[in-house]
C-alpha cells in the first residue's frame, strides 16, 4: 500500500448508500427500486448501531431491548439524513425486515454487553481511552483482553468523520514495512506486525508480552496511528 489511502466508516458508506437508493426511487418513482441494497444497508447500518450502543456500561439489564432501541435510533439517523437531503422515502419496512434478521445478533450482543459491563465493574477489563493526541480526529484505544494479561491492542477513529490515510509519511517517519495492495494491510516495525482494516483500525497481537514490552507496543501504536491519521 502507498500513498494516501480516503477511508469511509462502516456507519457512513452504508448511510450514503442508503441516501443514494432512496433518491434514485424517488426520481423514478419505484420505490422497489435496488431493494436487496436498501435493506443491506439498513441491516448494517443498525448492526453498527448495535455494536455502538453495546459499549453502554449498565444500560442493558433486565427488559430493556438493545435491537430495538438500535432500531429507532437507526430510524432518526436514516430520517435526518434524508431530510437534510431532501429526500422523501419511507423506510418502515425496510426497518422491520432489519429487525428481524437481527435478532440473534441483538441478543448475543446484548449479552456480551451485560457481561462487558461486569467485567468493568470488577476492573477485570481496561476501560477505553479517548486521545486525540497529534492526529487530526480523535482516536479510541482498546486493550482485548483481561486487565494485566492482555491478547491485543486496537486504535480506531473514534468518530465517523471520513479518514485520510498517509502510507508515504508512515515510511518516512518510521522504520517499518508495509505489505499488501489492499486491505487488511500489515505494518511491520521493530517485529511486531500492526493489521490494519478498512475501518482505519489498527490491531497488535500482544498476547505473554511482559509489562515493558507491552508499554513499548502501545508506544508504536500510538506512532503508527500518530502518522497515518494526521
Amino acid at each position: 500500500m502507498k500513498g494516501r489511502v480516503s477511508i469511509t466508516s462502516p456507519r457512513q458508506r452504508a448511510l450514503r448508500s442508503i441516501v443514494e437508493v432512496c433518491r434514485a426511487a424517488q426520481i423514478s418513482e419505484k420505490q422497489e427500486l435496488d431493494s436487496m441494497t436498501l435493506e443491506s444497508s439498513v441491516v448494517e447500518l443498525t448492526r453498527e448501531m448495535m455494536r455502538e450502543m453495546a459499549t453502554e456500561e449498565d444500560r442493558w439489564y433486565g427488559k430493556d431491548s438493545l435491537l430495538c432501541a438500535a432500531i429507532e435510533r437507526t430510524e432518526a439517523v436514516i430520517c435526518e439524513r434524508l431530510t437534510e437531503q431532501r429526500v422523501d422515502f419511507k423506510i418502515g419496512d425496510t426497518l422491520q425486515i432489519a429487525e428481524k434478521s437481527l435478532r440473534q445478533t441483538g441478543n448475543e450482543l446484548q449479552q456480551l454487553s451485560v457481561r462487558l459491563s461486569e467485567s468493568k465493574r470488577e476492573r477485570r477489563v481496561k476501560p477505553t481511552v479517548t486521545d486525540q493526541g497529534t492526529t487530526s480526529q480523535p482516536v479510541a484505544f482498546h486493550q482485548i483482553g483481561l486487565e494485566g494479561s492482555p491478547t491485543g491492542l486496537l486504535a480506531r477513529p473514534a468518530n465517523d468523520n471520513d479518514l485520510t490515510l498517509d502510507f508515504d509519511a508512515l515510511q518516512e517517519h518510521l522504520p517499518c514495512e508495509i505489505s499488501g495492495d489492499r486491505f487488511p494491510v500489515e505494518v511491520s516495525c521493530d517485529d511486531h506486525i500492526f493489521v490494519m482494516d478498512d475501518d482505519g483500525s489498527v490491531f497488535v497481537y500482544v498476547d505473554g508480552l511482559p509489562p515493558r514490552d507491552l508499554e513499548y507496543v502501545g508506544g508504536l501504536l500510538r506512532k503508527i496511528v500518530g502518522v497515518l491519521y494526521s
